[in-house]
């Protein structure tokens, strides 16, 4: 169900006249990133990041961001995304007049009947009526106040935040990822207990140093997984055995010491996969998962 989002999406790219080389310099996202979301592929990283690169792609091209993620979480879903229709304030306004002219439509004008003076039950009516115009009024009044609030809240605040990346619900993942992954110091663990013993048989010690946010999924001798997030002026000890193999988001905010030594780790994109053992590191190029 996201062929017809991702051929939105590259429509809209052609339209403003931006290469994929363009947008791939200008987002500083892997060309190949790019390509998985145009042939309609958002499963090549976790959701987190799909979205964050999402999220650049549209500022880029000049779509309404909040409509193109109501349109990704419909296809998630299987289904096809449809625009709500929306009562306006005009139309409220009018259908009180027409409720008022039938109110009066009801109300049997004879002129050969008697004077007399009205009776409790119609002086009761008469009033209920005069009440209920009131009311309809002030909610006519109150509708059009709430959206003129809004409207100013929107223009002065929610618009001009147009440069944050991640909204509330991406916020929540990363908050959750912080309190599990950070580490500032490693825990002194007693020479004889069976997390030092794992440490002894570990020759390999690879330390992971962010100057800003990144995000890293590693694959510690060909079977142990582990995945995290790291903060700006944060850093991550791993250990292994033979080799490490990296996919390291925000790759060029990275530094890496094997055995606290220095690492050449010169990234070129925003997401590099790399392979670490006694020798040094060599870079891979990220597989291409099918569809």
């Amino acid at each position: 169900m996201f062929d017809k989002l991702s051929e939105e999406l590259k429509a809209a790219r052609i339209r403003s006249g931006i290469t994929l080389q363009q947008l791939a310099a200008k987002t500083r996202i892997d060309l190949k990133f790019l390509e998985y979301i145009e042939d309609g592929n958002f499963s090549f990283l976790p959701e987190l990041y799909v979205k964050a690169f999402l999220k650049e792609y549209i500022k880029f091209v000049g779509l309404e961001e909040k409509l193109i993620f109501k349109k990704y979480e419909a296809s998630k879903l299987g289904k096809e995304y449809v625009e709500p229709a929306q009562e306006t304030l005009l139309d409220k306004i009018k259908e009180l007049k027409e409720n008022k002219f039938e109110k009066e439509k009801e109300i049997p004008l004879s002129k050969s009947a008697p004077s007399r003076p009205p009776s409790s039950v119609e002086s009761n009516n008469f009033f209920n009526t005069l009440f209920m115009d009131k009311r309809n009024v002030i909610l006519a009044a109150a509708l059009l106040g709430i959206l003129v609030i809004t409207f100013s809240v929107y223009f002065l605040f929610i618009k001009k935040s147009s440069d944050i990346i991640i909204e509330k619900p991406y916020d929540e993942l990363v908050n959750e990822s912080k309190e599990r992954y950070i580490e500032d110091e490693p825990v002194k663990t007693p020479s004889d207990s069976p997390a030092n013993s794992t440490v002894k048989n570990d020759s390999l010690r690879l330390v992971i140093v962010a100057s800003d946010s990144c995000w890293v999924n590693a694959l510690l001798d060909s079977s142990k997984k582990e995945e995290f997030q790291l903060y700006p002026h944060n850093r991550k000890l791993i250990t292994a055995a033979s080799n490490f193999q990296l996919t390291i988001g925000n790759s060029y905010r990275v530094q890496l010491l094997l055995n606290d030594k220095p690492l050449n780790f010169d990234a070129r994109t925003k997401v590099s996969v790399v392979y670490v053992d006694s020798k040094g590191l060599s870079f891979l190029s990220p597989p291409k998962q099918k569809k």
